[in-house]
């Protein structure tokens, strides 16, 4: 089963054909907890403006689609960004549609804590920006 990185290396590319495959996999061998991290970042968006930062820090702080893990776990910001409104709409429409299916086979999903933005979310949370490198002396 995939990391957190591998939502950045290969899924942040997929369409949900792609996806609605690899669930019907992961249901055929038994899998019945997986990871749901499309459009976290529309989660903590939200969380971050609550806390009062504008749009315009937000441009500056997520990373682009291929690096979204590594600014997950607070490794890194802005790099290969900025993303765009339409590209996070369309990941949270591709979660609903990832956790309506995982739903619906009986996977629990480990997803990005929003009810209100992606509907089958469960009791597990993925939020864990651990950084495991020491910090620079410069």
């Amino acid at each position: 089963m995939p990391n957190v990185v591998t939502f950045s290396y290969s899924y942040v590319w997929w369409r949900f054909s792609d996806w609605e495959r690899h669930i019907d996999w992961m249901a055929l061998h038994g899998v019945n907890l997986a990871y749901a991290l499309t459009g976290q970042e529309r989660v903590m968006a939200g969380a971050m403006s609550h806390f009062g930062l504008t749009e315009a820090d937000l441009v500056q702080y997520f990373p682009g689609p291929a690096f979204l893990a590594w600014g997950r776990m607070g490794n890194l910001k802005a790099w290969g960004g900025p993303l765009s409104k339409a590209w996070c709409d369309s990941q949270v429409d591709l979660q609903r549609r990832i956790l309506d299916r995982m739903a619906a086979l009986g996977i629990t999903s480990r997803a990005a804590r929003n009810v209100k933005v992606f509907g089958h979310v469960t009791h597990h949370y993925a939020m864990d920006p651990f950084n495991e490198n020491l910090p620079s002396n410069g």
